[in-house]
C-alpha cells in the first residue's frame, strides 16, 4: 500500500471511531471486520469498518453525521454516547480531503467507508 500523508493521529481516531461504533453495535459473538485497499485512478485509500449489528434504517441515514445525533437513543446503557463520534470522524475526514458514508446497511449488519486521496508532498 503507498504511503498516505495524513495526520496520523486523527485518522487512528476515525478509525477507531468507526470500530467503537460496530463493536458497540454488533451482537455480543459475531465479527467486526476492519479492511483497507489501495485504488488506482484516482490514487486513493479505502478504509471500511463492517459489522453484523441491527443495521441502520434507511430514513435515518441523513442524521448519522450530524452533531449529537444518537440513532439508537433509548437502547441499552452501553449504547448511548455523546452522538459526536461520527460528527468528528467525518471531520477528520474531510480535512484530508476525503470522505466517509455508509456503503450498506441493513439487519444483517452496516459497513462504514472512509476514501482518501493519496497526495504526495511537493
Amino acid at each position: 500500500m503507498p504511503p498516505l500523508y495524513v495526520d496520523r493521529d486523527r485518522i487512528i481516531q476515525a478509525v477507531v471511531n468507526l470500530l467503537s461504533n460496530a463493536m458497540k453495535f454488533a451482537p455480543h459473538d459475531s465479527t467486526v471486520l476492519a479492511s483497507a485497499k489501495a485504488l488506482q485512478a484516482p490514487a486513493r485509500v479505502e478504509i471500511s469498518v463492517s459489522d453484523q449489528g441491527c443495521g441502520i434504517p434507511a430514513a435515518k441515514l441523513a442524521q448519522l453525521f450530524q452533531k449529537f445525533s444518537q440513532l439508537h437513543a433509548g437502547g441499552p446503557a452501553q449504547r448511548r454516547g455523546t452522538g459526536l463520534g461520527l460528527a468528528i470522524t467525518r471531520a477528520i475526514v474531510e480535512q484530508h480531503q476525503g470522505q466517509v458514508h455508509v456503503v450498506e446497511s441493513s439487519p444483517a449488519g452496516t459497513t462504514f467507508r472512509i476514501v482518501l486521496p493519496i497526495v504526495i508532498p511537493e
